[in-house]
């Protein structure tokens, strides 16, 4: 009897799911872009070509829209307005609501790919000595027209690609001056004559912090920096503030990618402090990571330092943007993803919080878990029994960031839909490192509890 009783539980809750689900993609009224918050990164030619390279036709407006219309920010739109424009203007004029940035290096430039770095014949001809010197204390003017003389992004690779990719001095004050009027030119869209504008702009390796200024130093004992550290860090904030201040005061908005080093994340607490007035949001690659192994996820203290940082993000009012890059094949890549993703809707904060992958490799992630119509979240994160839970209009998020595993109860009084192992469930046993999405199985899953 008890098993009849559950298994008819079991096939009704998967039926009202899936219901859900076909809901949430048909209706964009019922469930809103801010309440997903998912975002494209780097787009895959497949979602915009007919074939899977660049060089094929576009894709038609409708398909196009189809495979772009589901997210609600886009890091680097460019590629949408140079491969397929006619599906950039129709978004543009009927989804004013995604977020559309124009993504660039702050700190390097090069001749190719003029489309996300600074214009490097510029600088080239009319200000070289805006490039960063591997020796700069004894450097002769003529020096930084030499390109053997520059620190390169690959110096150890002349057949890189990123060869002839050089560091610029962005504490210069006449370059920062300079990049702010380059970057409002980018982000209004007339450098390429189109009728709508950006959002904003999406500033790629931001430096603040002791990162980079150790590695050069370690490198080039010389470069400009290399003693004065104090320099260097609030000198590049003065850099991000010129550019967001001459950005906000047209209505565009900065966002900038900055990782934060090691597993400590309390470290450099006064440079945090200073980068929260630098950009109206902040984009992290290594949102609960600390490396690229399997074994890099944080887990416990470590786990519980990021997600304090990432809150307190939100806190400042800023955009808090999660870029997570799971592997795209074997047994750890979903356990990966939910590990993540659940942990982002511990926190996430409706029209602040973005959540993304990108694997730089030719395969669209779209998880189904990004359609489970879960609603807005109606609580805070609590722990219970050394696991994390949030409470959705229609979904429990639970996240166990130990290295054990955590027997949790999810709700005393009534069971609820496991989504990944499609059993409803009162309590679980929580594998190490994981996430878990359950959802209401008693009223169906599109309905308000």
């Amino acid at each position: 009897m008890a098993r009849s009783w559950k298994k008819s539980l079991f096939v009704f809750s998967i039926v009202a799911v899936l219901v859900g689900c076909r809901r949430a993609r048909a209706s964009k009224e019922s469930d809103s872009p801010s309440a997903k918050g998912i975002s494209c990164i780097f787009f895959q030619s497949k979602e915009l070509m007919t074939r899977e390279n660049w060089r094929s036709e576009p894709l038609d407006i409708r398909a196009a829209e189809k495979n772009v219309g589901r997210y609600d920010a886009f890091w680097c739109a460019q590629i949408m307005a140079q491969y397929n424009p006619q599906v950039w203007e129709f978004l543009r004029r009927n989804r004013p609501d995604q977020i559309m940035l124009y993504y660039i290096s702050s700190t390097t430039t090069r001749k190719t790919d003029v489309r996300t770095y600074f214009d490097y014949d510029y600088i080239e001809n009319y200000h070289p000595e805006w490039f960063l010197l591997k020796d700069a204390r004894n450097a002769k003017p003529q020096d930084y027209k030499d390109k053997d003389k520059r620190i390169r992004w690959a110096p150890s690779d002349p057949k890189s690609s990123y060869y002839d990719r050089f560091y610029i001095d962005v504490i210069n004050k006449d370059f920062q001056e300079w990049a702010a009027n380059q970057a409002l030119y980018l982000v209004s869209g007339k450098k390429d004559g189109l009728a709508y504008s950006y959002d904003g702009l999406a500033m790629d390796n931001v430096y603040v912090g002791r990162r980079l200024h150790q590695r050069f130093g370690n490198e080039y004992r010389n470069w400009k920096y290399a003693d004065d550290f104090k320099a260097w860090s609030e000198g590049f904030c003065d850099y991000l503030k010129a550019v967001r201040k001459v950005l906000n005061q047209h209505g565009f908005i900065l966002v900038i990618n900055h990782n934060p080093v090691g597993r400590d994340r309390s470290k450099d607490q006064e440079l945090w402090n200073a980068l929260y007035e630098c950009g109206d949001g902040i984009l992290t690659e290594q949102a609960v990571r600390d490396g690229w192994l399997d074994s890099s996820y944080l887990a416990d203290d470590d786990w519980l330092a990021a997600m304090s940082r990432h809150q307190e993000i939100l806190d400042k009012g800023l955009i808090n943007w999660w870029v997570c890059q799971p592997s795209i094949s074997g047994p750890r890549e979903h356990d990966a993803f939910l590990y993540t993703y659940c942990s982002w809707l511990l926190i996430k904060k409706p029209g602040k919080s973005l959540y993304g992958t990108d694997t730089g490799k030719q395969a669209v992630l779209w998880y189904d878990e990004y359609d489970l119509p879960i609603g807005e979240p109606t609580s805070g994160r609590y722990q219970r029994n050394g696991c994390w839970l949030r409470d959705y209009v229609g979904a429990k998020i639970v996240v166990n960031p130990a290295r054990t595993v955590r027997e949790v109860v999810i709700d005393s009084d009534e069971p609820w839909l496991d989504w990944e192992s499609r059993k409803p469930v009162r309590q679980l046993a929580m594998p190490p490192q994981s996430g878990r999405i359950l959802l209401p199985v008693s009223q169906g899953s599109t309905e308000k509890r």
